[in-house]
């Protein structure tokens, strides 16, 4: 093979291997369609039925911000804080990095602590 039969060779190879590139760059932990993007370092609430942005909160606090009282879809994109959420005398703690479904609840609070206790 001559070097201008090698250089066309690769040259059409190319586009292919960067469509591979691109495909397999998806993120594994995409969020479910609908979801708005919830930029760092905010902690985002999602209505649970319509994905449609109701809130972000990004302050560390030492008590309780209220909410409506419903279900939230929920998206923390902070890297090292932990978000809780209060349903009266309970609550649920959502990890660094973290998308889920929560019940009802009627509190947040961003705390600095690394993991859920």
């Amino acid at each position: 093979m001559n070097l201008l039969s090698r250089v066309a060779a690769t040259a059409a190879a190319l586009p292919l291997l960067a469509g591979a590139t691109l495909a397999s760059a998806a993120p594994a932990n995409a969020a479910p369609s609908g979801i708005a993007d919830c930029p760092y370092p905010y902690v985002c609430l999602y209505d649970s039925q319509t994905k449609r942005k109701v809130g972000q909160f990004k302050d560390i606090t030492s008590g309780y911000q209220a909410i409506t009282n419903r279900t939230y879809h929920v998206k923390n994109t902070r890297y090292d804080d932990v978000a809780y959420f209060r349903h009266f005398s309970s609550y649920v703690c959502i990890a660094p990095r973290a998308v889920t479904d929560l019940p009802a609840v009627n509190g947040i609070r961003i705390s600095s602590e690394a993991k859920c206790r």
